[in-house]
């Protein structure tokens, strides 16, 4: 069976428990689909012998998070999940950090790093000055846009959670 099957079997499951709201998964199935596909995906390979030394216990906090909001996602609680995925965004952040910072220090290449105190868009600045004598950025700029990127989706998320508005955040 072929992963996205599989995926797809489970989310047949997944849609049958109680506390679900069906209406409001029907309504928004193509998106929820795609959210519970990448779920599984990062499961999958969270679970597998050959990437156990990338998803260490570290890693539990943020896909512990992850799975809360896409629960609170599937039972129509659409802000809850989004202020749940913020905070997976930032344990994510913490563990992507400290586990680079290690390599750093293996590599003996930088071991003057600040105290981190997790506020997301000061470690966003800590972190980019901390690759900055590791990482190449004209030779590796997909790792900096990644960076970047994290901290645009980290903005909208704390835009939508904060706000007053009365659309549905899933379509985001």
């Amino acid at each position: 069976m072929v992963l996205n099957e599989k995926a797809q079997t489970e989310f047949v499951k997944f849609i049958e428990l109680v506390d679900v709201k069906k209406e409001f998964i029907f309504n928004n199935k193509k998106e929820l689909t795609k959210v519970f596909s990448y779920l599984f995906v990062v499961n999958s390979l969270r679970n597998r012998v050959e990437t156990k030394r990338f998803f260490n216990t570290e890693f539990n906090m943020t896909f512990s998070l992850l799975l809360e909001s896409s629960f609170a996602l599937f039972t129509g609680q659409c802000r809850s999940a989004l202020l749940m995925l913020r905070s997976a965004q930032e344990a994510n952040f913490k563990f992507v950090l400290e586990r680079e910072r290690e390599l750093m220090i293996m590599e003996k290449t930088s071991e003057n790093f600040e105290d981190l105190d997790y506020r997301f868009s000061e470690t966003y600045k800590k972190f980019s000055k901390d690759i900055k004598g590791c990482v190449d950025e004209n030779r590796y700029q997909e790792y900096y846009k990644t960076i970047d990127r994290n901290l645009t989706f980290y903005k909208k998320l704390s835009g939508v959670v904060h706000s007053g508005v009365k659309v549905l955040p899933v379509l985001i």
